[in-house]
C-alpha cells in the first residue's frame, strides 16, 4: 500500500485552478459563468466576527497562457537509476510542474 503526504500548505502559497464554471463567480468585479476558466487563488488567513480560519482566496483571473518556463531549481537523487529532477513555473501565470529525468 502506498501513502502519499500531502504538502503543508503555509500563508501566501498560491494555486492554479482549471474549471467549468456551472454558477457566477466574481472576482476584482469581473463575473463569469457557462466557460471554462482559470484562476489564481492564494492559501490566506480570513479574520472575522472575533475568529480566524484558513482558507483560499480568489486573487485573479488568468486568460488561456502561452507558458514562459522558468527553471527554479534542479536536484539530483542517488536512486537505481539516478534520477535529476528539475522544477519549474511559470512567469506569466505561476503554475509549476516538475519534470523527472533519468540519468
Amino acid at each position: 500500500m502506498k501513502w502519499i503526504a500531502k504538502k503543508e500548505l503555509e500563508i501566501g502559497d498560491k494555486r492554479l485552478r482549471h474549471k467549468f464554471l456551472l454558477f457566477p463567480k466574481n472576482i476584482n468585479n469581473e463575473v463569469r459563468w457557462l466557460e471554462k476558466v482559470n484562476y489564481l487563488q492564494k492559501y490566506e488567513i480570513i479574520y472575522s466576527g472575533g475568529s480566524r480560519w484558513y482558507s483560499w482566496v480568489n486573487i485573479k483571473w488568468i486568460e488561456d497562457c502561452k507558458h514562459e518556463w522558468k527553471l527554479i531549481d534542479t536536484h539530483c537523487l542517488g536512486m537505481n537509476p539516478p534520477e535529476q529532477i528539475e522544477r519549474f513555473t511559470c512567469s506569466k501565470c505561476g503554475e509549476r510542474k516538475t519534470i523527472k529525468n533519468y540519468i
